[in-house]
């Protein structure tokens, strides 16, 4: 996804500047200034308690609710305290809202 990322601000500066915005140079960041991991429908499994990311291992997690629906994607992001999180794309079935018989607007 980071491959992805980059092509994608590459292609997005490349647009900009045949439009004739004035454009700089790309900056790579260094080691520990990544916040966020972004793994798109592979790479990653969710097993119990242990989330388990490719090219990292196994993490211990501690879920807050269960996770309802398929897990489409994951983000694992670190706030400014340094701690880690991870948010699940989940696909689930939609619920239709009962009907109330007054117009919305």
């Amino acid at each position: 996804m980071v491959n992805c990322q980059l092509w994608s601000n590459a292609r997005a500066l490349a647009q900009l500047k045949k439009n004739g915005r004035k454009v700089g140079k790309l900056r790579f960041k260094g080691e520990g200034w990544f916040k966020t991991l972004n793994y798109n429908q592979s790479g990653f499994k969710l097993e119990g308690k242990k989330l388990v990311l490719s090219k990292v291992g196994e993490i211990p997690i501690k879920l807050h609710r269960k996770v309802k629906g398929k897990v489409k994607g994951a983000v694992i992001k670190r706030e400014r305290s340094g701690r880690w999180f991870a948010i699940f794309q989940v696909e689930d079935k939609l619920k239709a809202l009962p009907k109330i018989g007054k117009p919305l607007g």
